[in-house]
C-alpha cells in the first residue's frame, strides 16, 4: 500500500518553529516499510523554507492557531491538500496529541475530500479517548498505545480479508456504533524495532542535522506525576534499548546525516543507573564522538553518573522542576523536594555540564505567592536555559479528573485550548485577569533570563574558534 503518515500542524499555525522530526511516526514508518509498504512521512510542523519564528512568547501567538482552524483558505491547509493530491495515498495515518486533535481532524477532512481514503488516528489522545476521534466521519480507525504491531495488522485487514475485530489495540466503527478491541500487550524487547525512518521524511534534506538527532532509548515511566499521561501509552514498567542498539543508531545517523548533536527524549534517561554507566563506558570505548543532551529527574543523579556522562560526551541535562513551592510539588506527586533539585543543579554544574529546567505555573490551589516562589527558585537555580509553561489538564491525567471534579474546567472543554502554551486555561486560585498578568510576567522573566544567558555564552566563546586554530598552528610549527 502507498501509505502517508502525517504529523499535523500546531506550532507552525502560530507562525512558530518546532525543529525536530516525529520519532513515533519514524518508528511506525520503518516497521511498515519492512512489511513491504511504500511509506512517506509528512511532518506538517516542519517549515521547509525556515520562515517561522523562534519560541519566544508563545502564548501571545496561540490564538493564531485557533483562528487557523476556522480559516479554510489558510496556506498551510492548501499545502496539505496539494501534498495529498500529489502523493495520492491508499491510506493515511495521523498522530494526535490533545491540542492537535482539531488540526488532525482538519487534515483528515482534507484527505476525505480527495477520495475514499481510509484514515487512521493514533498517538496519545486517541489512546486515552478513541471516541473523540471516531465520532467524526473523517476518521475510520484508531490505533491505541504502541502502534507498530497494531498498525501493521490493521493494514492486513484493510488490504486483505482479515477482520478488524481480531486486532488488539484497535477501535473502529460498526453498524451498532464503535467498538474497542482489548488492549495490546506492550513490546517487551524494543531492540526488535528498526531505527526510526528518517529517510522516509518528505523534504528530509531541509532538516538540520541536529533535528534528525532526536532519539528515545527507553519506553515507559514508573512515576505518578498528576499532570502526565505518558503511562497510558508506554506503561509504567520501563523497557530499555540495549547499549549496542543505541550506539548503532547514533553511528548510523552520524554517518548518514552528519549529525553531531543528539537529544535523548526519554521521560527520565537516568532512571536505570547501571544502564547509563554501561552505555557511557561503551560510548567511550568505541570513541563515539558526539554531543548529547537528555531529560531526567533531580533524584536520579549523583556525582559518579554525571562524571561518566560528561566523559562520554554529554553536554546538557534538563530537569523537570515544575514548581518552586514544596506544597505544590507534593500536591502534584512529583516525588522530589526543592533541596534535591538544588543539589542536583549544583552537581550538574560541578560536572561541567549545562543545566536546563522546566517550570509550570497555574496548578489547582496555587496562589500568586507560590507562582512568584517558582520564579524566584528559577533565578536561584540560575540555569543555562529555562522553559516556562502553563499547567494543562490533559485528558487521561489525574490532573484532568481533578479539574473536572472541582469545576475548574468543563467535561466539554474545547480540546484545542488544552496546551502548555494556551492562555485560555486557568486552574489556579487567581482570577483570569490576574492569572494572565502573572503569565505575562513569568514569560518576561524567563525570556530575559534566557537572552542574558545566551548573550553571555556568546561573549564567553566568541574567541573559541580562533583559539583552536592557534593551537592547531602551534602543533604544526612545534612538532613533538
Amino acid at each position: 500500500m502507498n501509505i502517508l503518515l502525517i504529523n499535523p500542524p500546531f506550532y507552525r499555525l502560530m507562525g512558530l518553529r518546532y525543529p525536530s522530526f516525529p520519532i513515533g511516526l519514524g518508528y511506525l514508518g520503518s516497521v511498515l516499510n519492512e512489511k513491504g509498504h511504500k511509506v512517506q512521512i509528512y511532518n506538517v510542523e516542519h517549515d521547509t523554507e525556515n520562515k517561522a519564528l523562534g519560541f519566544l512568547k508563545i502564548t501571545e501567538n496561540y490564538d493564531n492557531y485557533l483562528n487557523a482552524l476556522q480559516d479554510n483558505s489558510h496556506p498551510i491547509w492548501d499545502e496539505v491538500r496539494q501534498r495529498i493530491q500529489k502523493i495520492r495515498p491508499d491510506l493515511v495515518g495521523v498522530t494526535v496529541m490533545t491540542p492537535k486533535l482539531a488540526s488532525a481532524l482538519k487534515v483528515a477532512e482534507i484527505v476525505k475530500d480527495e477520495g475514499d481514503i481510509p484514515v487512521v488516528f493514533g498517538g496519545p489522545h486517541p489512546t486515552v479517548a478513541p471516541h473523540d476521534a471516531l465520532v467524526h466521519a473523517c476518521v475510520d480507525y484508531v490505533v491505541r498505545g504502541e502502534g507498530e504491531k497494531t498498525f501493521a495488522e490493521l493494514l492486513d485487514c484493510i488490504h486483505g480479508s482479515k477482520d478488524a475485530g481480531e486486532v488488539t489495540g484497535v477501535s473502529f466503527k460498526t453498524s451498532q456504533g464503535t467498538r474497542d478491541n482489548p488492549n495490546r500487550e506492550l513490546i517487551r524487547d524494543i531492540d526488535v524495532l528498526p531505527f526510526p525512518g528518517r529517510d522516509l521524511l518528505l523534504d528530509v534534506e531541509s532538516y538540520s542535522p541536529e533535528a534528525l538527532g532526536w532519539m528515545v532509548t527507553s519506553r515507559g515511566c514508573p512515576y505518578k506525576c498528576t499532570y502526565c499521561a505518558a503511562h497510558m501509552v508506554w506503561g509504567r514498567r520501563v523497557r530499555f534499548r540495549s547499549p549496542e542498539n543505541i550506539i548503532a543508531e547514533i553511528k548510523y545517523v552520524k554517518e548518514k546525516y552528519r549529525t553531531r548533536e543528539f537529544y535523548f527524549r526519554d521521560d527520565s534517561f537516568t532512571v536505570n543507573r547501571e544502564r547509563v554507566l554501561d552505555l557511557c563506558r561503551r560510548l567511550r570505548e568505541e570513541n563515539v564522538d558526539v554531543y548529547r543532551s537528555c531529560d531526567t529527574r533531580a533524584d536520579l543523579l549523583d556525582e559518579e553518573i554525571l562524571s561518566e556522562m560528561k566523559a562520554a560526551g554529554c553536554t546538557n541535562i534538563a530537569l523537570g522542576v515544575e514548581s518552586g513551592s514544596e506544597r505544590i510539588l507534593k500536591f502534584i506527586k512529583k516525588g522530589v523536594t526543592k533541596l534535591q533539585i538544588s543539589s542536583a543543579a549544583e552537581l550538574i554544574r560541578d560536572a561541567g555540564l549545562q543545566l536546563s529546567v522546566f517550570f509550570m505555573i497555574g496548578f489547582p490551589t496555587e496562589t500568586k505567592d507560590e507562582m512568584r516562589e517558582s520564579i524566584r527558585f528559577m533565578k536561584k537555580l540560575n540555569p543555562d536555559n529555562a522553559t516556562f509553561s502553563i499547567v494543562t489538564p490533559y485528558v487521561g491525567t489525574e490532573l484532568y479528573d481533578f479539574a473536572v471534579e472541582t469545576g475548574k474546567i468543563s467535561p466539554n472543554v474545547r480540546l484545542e485550548s488544552l496546551s502548555h502554551q494556551s492562555p485560555h486555561i486557568n486552574l489556579s486560585e487567581l482570577s483570569n485577569t490576574e492569572f494572565r498578568e502573572m503569565v505575562g510576567y513569568a514569560e518576561l522573566v524567563f525570556d530575559d533570563h534566557n537572552k542574558t544567558k545566551l548573550r553571555n555564552y556568546r561573549i564567553k566563546n566568541m574567541f573559541v574558534p580562533f583559539t583552536r586554530l592557534k593551537r592547531r598552528f602551534k602543533r604544526l610549527i612545534q612538532p613533538p
